[in-house]
C-alpha cells in the first residue's frame, strides 16, 4: 500500500479517537469506534464542534449551547436546516440533537437573533427539564420530532389533518392556511409528519400527515 495513504490513515485515526467520545451508560470498546448503542439505536456520537452550523457557536457563546448536553445527531443528512423561520429577515436554524441526559432525539431551534434556545423533545415528564431554571433556554415536551427535516417556502399552503382524526387535542388546529415566511416540518418515513410555524411569540404545531 502506498506509504502516502497509509499515513494519512494513521492520523485520520488519530483524529477521530481524540473526538469520538463515550456515551453515558454504554459499554466501551477498544479502540474506541465511531457507533453507539442508545438502546438498540445505533447512534454516530462526534463531538466535532467545526461540523456545526455557525449560528450554533454564536448560542454557545451567548451560554445557550451546553455541546456536552446537545449532541449532534449526525445519522440524518442534513442534520439541520435553515430558513427565516420568525420572518425578521435573519436565518435560522432547526437541528437534530441527541439529548445527552436522557438519550432522547430532539429539535432544537435557534434565531439568527440570537434570542432563546428552544428545545422540542421528549422529557421523562412535563416537568423534568433538561435546563431548569435557564431564563432563555424553553423546553417543550415534544415526542414527535421525525427521522428528517424539510423547509416549506414562504406562500406554501398548509392543510393540517382534521382535528376530528386526531382525538381533538385541545389546542388543535386544522385550518388551512398559508405561511406568511418560511416553516420547518418534522417527517416520520411514510408515516406522519409536523410542520413548526412562528406565531409572532412561539412555535404552534400543525400535524399534515398521520
Amino acid at each position: 500500500m502506498n506509504l502516502r495513504l497509509i499515513v494519512f490513515a494513521s492520523t485520520i485515526a488519530l483524529v477521530l479517537s481524540a473526538v469520538v467520545q463515550p456515551w453515558p451508560g454504554v459499554a466501551q470498546e477498544s479502540p474506541v469506534p465511531a457507533w453507539r448503542l442508545v438502546g438498540s439505536d445505533p447512534v454516530t456520537y462526534f463531538g466535532v464542534k467545526a461540523m456545526a452550523p455557525p449560528l450554533i457557536h454564536r448560542y454557545a457563546e451567548e451560554g445557550l449551547w451546553d455541546w456536552d448536553q446537545l449532541v449532534l445527531d449526525l445519522r440524518v443528512n442534513p442534520f439541520y436546516v435553515r430558513g427565516d423561520f420568525d420572518g425578521d429577515g435573519a436565518t435560522d436554524v432547526a437541528v437534530y440533537v441527541l439529548v445527552r441526559a436522557s438519550g432522547f432525539r430532539g429539535i432544537a431551534v435557534l434565531h439568527g437573533s440570537v434570542d432563546k434556545l428552544r428545545l422540542f423533545a421528549k422529557h421523562e415528564s412535563p416537568d423534568a427539564l433538561f435546563f431548569p431554571g435557564h431564563p432563555r433556554i424553553e423546553e417543550f415536551d415534544d415526542a414527535f420530532v421525525g427521522n428528517y427535516l424539510q423547509i416549506h417556502a414562504a406562500g406554501t399552503r398548509i392543510e393540517p389533518v382534521p382535528c376530528s382524526e386526531l382525538g381533538n387535542y385541545p389546542g388543535c388546529e386544522d385550518a388551512p392556511f398559508t405561511l406568511q415566511h418560511e416553516a420547518f416540518e418534522a417527517v416520520m418515513f411514510g408515516r406522519s409528519a409536523a410542520v413548526f410555524v412562528w406565531r409572532g411569540d412561539r412555535y404552534v404545531t400543525f400535524v399534515t400527515a398521520d
